[in-house]
């Protein structure tokens, strides 16, 4: 079929970018990926996961007003709102560095609980 998905700027109808469209056949198959993905991921030693997120909101907050950017053209946002929707994000997850070890590890039972391998 080859159908796409277009992104559209609501202010100006501009096209964006196009992406293409997932086929309802390709679902099932990457669902089951994701999920063994997740299994590897919660496997991985609680300061490696520290050290990757960490990464992750580095680079979220040094690339916070190209994303902020991308997000008003694509859905009619304000900068100052999409700028602090991006920020926000980034606090999260340095939040959630800050939180001891214990929590983590008491949710991460949780998580093992509901979702086993």
């Amino acid at each position: 079929m080859n159908k796409e998905l277009i992104s559209i700027n609501p202010a100006n109808m501009e096209v964006i970018g196009k992406t293409p469209a997932t086929e309802p056949g390709q679902i099932s198959p990457i669902v089951h990926r994701l999920r063994d993905k997740f299994y590897e991921w919660r496997d991985v030693p609680l300061e490696e996961r520290s050290r990757i997120v960490k990464r992750a909101a580095e680079l979220i907050r040094k690339k916070s007003d190209s994303i902020s950017e991308l997000m008003t053209k694509e859905m009619g946002k304000i900068f100052s709102e999409a700028k602090g929707e991006v920020d926000n994000v980034a606090y999260r997850l340095e939040y959630f560095l800050k939180t001891p070890p214990e929590a983590v590890r008491e949710f991460t039972e949780v998580v093992n609980y509901r979702y086993p391998s």
